[in-house]
């Protein structure tokens, strides 16, 4: 029984690698883009919005954040 285990998982992975999956990501003019959606694609998803640009805020008091627009 062990002498087939190994044979049958590397059929099992030869044959998933042909199983076409969810793009990662969808180039776009030279750029690659996380998200596509309504006909535009974006960089970042947050707050159930979509956004195309991020930076990274410093604000006195308290721990800085990514700031989406």
């Amino acid at each position: 029984m062990k002498t087939l285990l190994w044979p049958v998982l590397l059929v099992a992975l030869f044959v998933s690698s042909f199983i076409p999956v969810t793009a990662s990501a969808y180039y776009y003019h030279g750029r690659y883009y996380r998200y596509y959606n309504r006909g535009y694609y974006y960089r970042y998803y947050a707050g159930g919005r979509y956004y195309l640009h991020r930076r990274w805020v410093i604000v006195v008091g308290r721990p800085g954040y990514y700031r989406y627009w």
